[in-house]
């Protein structure tokens, strides 16, 4: 019976099919090049295939989301054909060639980090989506090498990351490469270039005459190695013409993918069988035999060779190549080639196909894996685990397999060795040795995975195929891989061979164990408690030993020589794991120069300190790190950076002073990398805890470290910053390129920004060039913190311990090289320790040579403005005690574990008084700050750093300074937020009393805490919240010109509650600002009266889980007064972000109606907009299961605070209804509520205009039984309405077959008839892949009809 229905269903389909011509895909997006090698080439594209057998006319089509992009009237893409729609057309042709036309250009950029990208046809209906991304189950290689991202084959689910490849990888190749012609070939045939060979050379049946010879490769001359050489060559001739045959067996045999490799000095043309398949470093066009190419040293290069079925035949085939030298009198010539089929899995050097079959392109391709996991991500010892994946195929998956490699503590596997010493100075870029044992067969178990129910396995038959891995050791490292084979024979493993981290992975750990000191600071044995330990984030490095000791380099003949690039190799492999994630195979290298191998100074020779390490993550696989207070940080690290405690003056610092000058530097406006303390355990010996007398000091306990975020990329998208050229300087180097963190698209490649102030920043520059290319606004607040701090070291041309940022500021003024800011880099020498003088390149320029006294009256500001606002003991004192309270828990076991170490575990211990603890070094801070002392590098005198910034900046400025003013509150008591009133003193000025030019007033946020500097640092106050620093102002007025002593604080910017304070400062007309007045300090109360008019707004209707694409969410506001409504400072603080300041509406009118959406382009696409207040696009996506949204006035009030779920109505969670709310003035509670909520009676909802509700029950169209389902059964049931001999009733009461609800039900083709046809179009929507219904496939209201879908 079983057998009978299968066939008879078929039977249908293939009617349908032959009837209709349903079931061939569409228009579907097949390739994206999202991140090109050269930021300035300006090549992203994205392909569109037709897979179907019609011309499709893509007019009007819209690309919403990702880039934004209109398609011309008329544009066709033909059955079988390919489209291609480039950022910049100009750019796309410069670099793929003129054969292929793009449209364009889009708006906007693909993000290197993978985005969403949504097309819609003409109607806003949804064509195709794809959300790509980088890292498993996305493909890696498509990521910073150049290559694009490949759809396998475009009946695939192309929003599924295992359809998808990186451009060149091998999908279905053979088990080992095929090599249809080898390196080092000795049937070449050439022909020298001393003329012009006949036209047909190239192809597979020309004759050769007596010119043409045989030769071995390498074939060429001046190289040393050549098999044939060419003596004659130079000065003789500058080309050579290559031929060589090679055959195919049968049309079965030609190969899907196909890689040509090339050995060529210089250039060279390559051909199959007569066309054209490569070109390599030589102009475009036919070469004459005397042409010439750019120069290029020979290195094996691969591409792959695009849809080799089309170039290759059954039988007999030939490769030519037209070799070409750099110059006829070249020293050295050397041509070389292969050409073979990839293994399976193989990573070529893939170019994009752009306009062609994709150079991953199989018919069968294999099955997708995804949702890799285990079930427990740290299983304990005792604990069994499971892996399990989802895979499926269209043909179906005939086995999955699970291999496992069990990596015990103590014997780390890595996958590659270190690279010795020596070898690594002589040439840093030598690879890392392969380890052999670590894809040896034997050190990997593979067992079968099953989706049948059984052997841990949650539900038969759902595509969740599982595995149980025994249980392990505590500390060990399990890795494993999953292969799964389709029906037809087509196999995958992942991770992919383009993936960089080579397997998955699990750690097996019981948890932080108490850590035993039988040797204490206490005095006594200690055990310090996990609970303890475990306050700060633990980072797990698990490696060899001999390589984390070969890294540290306790002994001088370890040591990489300074200036060396081998010390920027990260030479050495281990692996991290971080709240149980495992991050397997990253390198890692110390950093530092001067004091990369410093050793504390009581340390026995041979005996290392702690280091400072740098620890580099995977493409895809980027560390995803928290601050102190558990909130992640908005973008993943691509490198860690972690520091020792101790400063390069060998003093004991604990990592205070420069996680502090992080925080000073944010707060005043000068972007600083994030930091933050931690746990430190490295896993490379059998022991966790070893015994004996020497156990504390040689188990995984490493102790404290504080780490900071890299200077990069990721750094300046964190930051806000707009893409610029970024640079770290090394002292090491005056090369831009080795000082690059980051090349800028559209941005100088060269260096020549960084060259620029490297050399032409000088004193004798003019005021407007200093300007032009440097941001001396940000540079003030950069080093007005430099000399409060004693951050000195470095001189002007030391290029040293800072980061040149390049904002994209481009003018002719600028040379188009931007505005250059300082960011701050290595300042442990800070707070007393110092070195050198702290005069950086904008430092000399305006103080040497005679001196620029308006520029230097700007930076005496800045300084007075430090001073004022942070350089005061109730500023510094909280932020220096709150850090050091989180270090503090692991103060005393760091201790114990270092101070009398051995040599082979790293010894330091600084017992100086003001070093010895953290609180220690915290007072020692302060005494720096307000006192004075010595420390080593300096003295500070009486009255500390404070003293020595105020005779700096005041002490020029003495006789000019305009009088500090003072500050009153005017307002009422109790501070009420709405009527916060100050007023300044009179203006006054040395310089006479009519000198008046501005006023600024301010107000910033301090901490609450009183005395902090009684509060111990085992408070958990401390650990609250991170406090607020005077320095970041919640609101400073613009200058006022005139003066104007009184000022409200608008209320929009406090929070109820909140400690502020607020100042004023005064300008005279010669520019001198004065310091600023002493605070007035208030805590915020709450509003006199209640908030303005904006209590009358309402969020009405939320479409949170639009049909097809979250590209249509919106949210709709109603203002529900007889009054106008000011929306400048109403926000969404949760849900969305989205703020009418900005917005194209700033106003509404009593009972208008406002609508803010996800993607305006889309939206506007399926809604009439006309008359529609739109006041923009809002920042995230609602929740599809449903969250809270609130709606604020500015930093105050709460407008609305509700919930939502998706539990409320089926029919608004992805089926196309929007929640309408029903009261608008229901109590607060009742707003998160289902009874406070309807969906809406039309589906897309209603934006901009009320729902007043509607009849009907909603069903699914064409569910002829009422069972909520569409399938085979309603096909039935609308045959038997039409022809049964006995009646039969229709679905809806009243009415006819082909009447009001009936014929919207029933009515499949829109043709508004019920007849056979619509049962054959619901039969091709079932099984062919055809149209959906004309209401949609979701459920819908149809009046007169019962409810069919939903219940609650």
């Amino acid at each position: 019976m079983t057998n009978l229905s299968a066939r008879t269903t078929w039977s249908c389909a293939a009617l349908v099919a032959a009837v209709l011509g349903f079931g061939a895909p569409g228009v579907v997006i097949n390739e994206i090049h999202f991140n090109p090698a050269d930021k300035n080439a300006h090549e992203e594209f994205i392909e569109l295939a037709n897979a179907g057998a019609a011309p499709v006319d893509l007019s009007g089509w819209l690309f919403s989301t990702g880039v934004k992009y209109v398609f011309p009237e008329g544009t066709l893409i033909e059955p079988g054909g390919y489209l291609v729609i480039a950022e910049d057309p100009a750019g796309f042709t410069r670099r793929f060639g003129s054969a292929v036309q793009p449209l364009g250009p889009w708006e906007g950029r693909l993000a290197n980090a993978g985005e969403r990208l949504v097309l819609l046809d003409a109607a806003g209906e949804l064509v195709d989506q794809v959300d790509y991304s980088v890292g498993f189950p996305w493909p890696t290689a498509s990521a910073k090498t150049g290559r694009s991202l490949e759809l396998i084959n475009p009946a695939l689910d192309n929003d599924l990351g295992g359809s998808w490849r990186a451009a060149g990888m091998s999908v279905s190749g053979p088990a080992e490469r095929v090599y249809l012609i080898g390196p080092g070939d000795g049937a070449w045939r050439y022909r020298k270039g001393t003329s012009n060979p006949p036209a047909d050379w190239r192809a597979p049946g020309f004759v050769e005459d007596g010119t043409w010879l045989t030769g071995r490769t390498v074939i060429g001359y001046g190289g040393g190695g050549e098999a044939t050489l060419l003596a004659d060559m130079k000065g003789g001739y500058s080309t050579i013409y290559t031929r060589h045959t090679f055959t195919i067996a049968s049309a079965a045999d030609i190969p899907q993918n196909l890689t040509f490799g090339h050995y060529i000095d210089d250039g060279a043309v390559v051909w199959i069988n007569g066309i054209e398949v490569a070109r390599f470093y030589v102009p475009a066009g036919d070469l004459p035999y005397n042409a010439v190419a750019t120069s290029h040293n020979a290195q094996w290069e691969y591409v792959s060779v695009a849809n080799p079925g089309a170039l290759l035949v059954a039988g007999l085939n030939v490769i030519a190549i037209h070799a070409v030298n750099a110059a006829l009198a070249s020293a050295d010539f050397a041509f070389d080639a292969q050409l073979f089929v990839p293994a399976d899995g193989e990573v070529g050097t893939g170019r994009p196909t752009p306009g062609a079959r994709n150079s991953v392109y199989a018919d069968n391709a294999p099955p997708q894996i995804r949702q890799v996991a285990p079930r427990i991500l740290q299983p304990s010892e005792s604990e069994n685990n499971y892996i399990s994946a989802k895979i499926t195929d269209p043909d179906g998956v005939a086995s999955v397999t699970l291999s496992y490699q069990i990596v015990a503590p103590g014997r780390y596997i890595p996958a590659c060795f270190p690279v010795p010493k020596a070898q690594l100075e002589i040439d840093a870029a030598r690879p890392r040795p392969v380890n052999p044992a670590f894809e040896d067969p034997a050190n990997w178990i593979t067992v079968g995975m099953n989706d049948f129910g059984v052997g841990g396995d949650l539900v038969a038959g759902d595509s969740i195929y599982t595995a149980m891995i025994p249980r392990m050791a505590n500390r060990t490292l399990v890795r494993y891989r999953i292969t799964a084979t389709d029906t037809r024979g087509a196999a995958v493993r992942a991770p992919y061979a383009d993936d960089p981290s080579l397997n998955f992975a699990y750690f097996v750990y019981n948890g932080v164990p108490d850590y035993h000191a039988a040797t204490s600071i206490n005095g006594a044995p200690t055990t310090y408690p996990a609970a303890e330990l475990t306050s700060l984030p633990v980072y797990y490095l698990i490696t060899r030993n001999e390589d984390f000791m070969q890294a540290v380099a306790p002994t001088p003949d370890l040591r990489l020589t300074q200036g060396n690039l081998s010390r920027y190799v990260f030479n050495w492999e281990g692996t991290i794991v971080y709240e149980g994630v495992v991050y397997d195979h990253i390198t890692y290298r110390l950093r530092g120069a001067n004091g990369r191998y410093q050793d504390p100074p009581d340390n026995p020779y041979g005996c290392a300190g702690k280091r400072h390490w740098r620890f580099r993550f995977h493409r895809g696989r980027y560390l995803k790190a928290r601050d102190h207070w558990g909130n992640r940080y908005p973008e993943e690290w691509e490198s860690l950076n972690v520091g020792r405690m101790f400063g390069n003056r060998l003093d004991g610092n604990w990592g205070l002073p420069e996680q502090v000058n992080n925080i000073f530097w944010n707060a005043n406006g000068v972007p600083s990398p994030e930091s933050f303390s931690l746990h430190f355990r490295v896993i490379d010996g059998e022991s966790e805890a070893p015994s004996g007398a020497t156990g504390q000091y040689l188990g995984d306990f490493w102790g404290l470290a504080w780490a900071f975020e890299n200077y990069d990329g990721d750094f300046l998208d964190a930051h806000d910053l707009p893409k610029g050229n970024l640079y770290k300087l090394i002292n090491d180097s005056r090369e831009a390129l080795a000082q690059r963190r980051y090349h800028a698209r559209d941005a100088v490649a060269d260096g020549a920004d960084f060259y620029n102030i490297e050399n032409n920043l000088r004193p004798a520059r003019p005021d407007a060039w200093l300007l032009a290319y440097v941001d001396y606004d940000k540079w003030y607040r950069y080093h007005a913190l430099c000399q409060a701090l004693q951050h000195y070291d470095y001189w002007a041309d030391a290029n040293k311990n800072a980061a040149w940022y390049f904002e994209p500021v481009y003018s002719a003024e600028n040379s188009y090289y931007g505005r250059m800011w300082t960011l701050p880099f290595d300042h442990d020498a800070t707070w007393g320790p110092t070195w050198n003088y702290g005069v950086d390149r904008p430092y000399d320029a305006i103080f040497g040579g005679g001196g620029k006294p308006e520029f230097q009256k700007d930076y005496r500001a800045h300084i007075r403005h430090v001073r004022d606002l942070l350089w005061q003991r109730d500023q510094l004192e909280p932020i220096i005690r709150q850090t050091a309270a989180f270090i503090l828990p692991l103060q005393n076991p760091d201790i114990d574990r270092f101070r009398n170490a051995p040599a082979q575990a790293c010894r330091q211990y600084f017992p100086a008084a003001n070093q010895r603890t953290v609180e220690a070094k915290a007072n020692d801070m302060l005494v720096f700050a307000f006192t004075g002392g010595s420390w080593p590098g300096g003295t500070i005198g009486a009255g500390g750093r404070a003293a020595f910034l105020d005779a700096f900046a005041d002490t020029p400025d003495q006789a000019y300074l305009p009088a500090k003013p003072s500050v009153i509150y005017t307002g009422p008591s109790g501070y009420p937020l709405d009527r916060l009133t100050f007023r300044a003193s009179d203006f006054a000025d040395p310089q006479g009393a009519h000198t008046f030019k501005a006023m600024r007033w301010r107000i910033a946020e301090v901490s609450a805490l009183v005395n902090p500097g009684s509060i111990p640092l085992a408070d958990p106050r401390w650990k609250e919240a991170p406090l607020p620093c005077e320095l970041a102002a919640v609101w400073e007025s613009p200058d006022i010109t005139t003066f104007t002593p009184d000022i409200g604080i608008p209320p929009h910017v406090l929070r109820i509650g909140a400690n502020y304070r607020v100042r004023v400062r005064m300008q005279d007309a010669t520019n001198y600002w004065s310091h600023w007045s002493a605070p007035v300090e208030f805590f915020a109360g709450a509003p006199s009266a209640a908030i303005p008019a904006v209590a009358a707004l309402r969020v009405t209707e939320i479409m949170y889980n639009p049909r097809a694409t979250s590209d249509f969410e919106f949210i709709e506001l109603v203002n529900t007064s007889g009054a106008e409504i000011d929306l400048a400072e109403v926000r969404f603080r949760a849900g969305v972000k989205f703020r009418f300041r900005d917005s194209a509406v700033k106003t509404l009118g009593p009972h208008e109606t406002v609508v803010i959406v996800k993607n305006l382009a889309a939206f506007s696409r399926r809604y009439a907009t006309a008359g529609m207040r739109i006041a923009g696009e809002y920042g995230g996506s609602l929740n599809g299961a449903g969250e809270r949204i609130v709606l604020a006035w500015g930093a105050c009030c709460d407008i609305q605070d509700f919930s939502y779920s998706d539990q409320w109505y089926p029919e608004t969670d992805g089926l196309g209804y929007s929640l309408n709310a029903l009261d608008t003035g229901a109590p607060e509670a009742q707003w998160s509520t289902a009874e406070n909520w309807f969906p809406s009676s039309v589906i897309d909802g209603t934006p901009g205009a009320m729902d007043a509700g509607g009849d009907g029950g909603f069903l699914r169209p064409g569910d002829v039984n009422l069972d909520g389902r569409l399938d085979i059964s309603d096909a039935v049931g609308l045959l038997r309405l039409l022809f049964a001999a006995a009646a039969v009733e229709p679905p809806c009461e009243g009415a006819g077959v082909a009447e009001d609800g009936n014929l919207a039900l029933l009515d499949f083709n829109g043709d508004a008839r019920v007849d056979i046809a619509d049962a054959v179009y619901l039969l091709a929507y079932l099984f062919q892949r055809g149209p959906a219904h004309r209401l949609g496939a979701g459920c819908a209201r149809i009046e007169g009809c019962p409810r069919a879908c939903f219940s609650r």
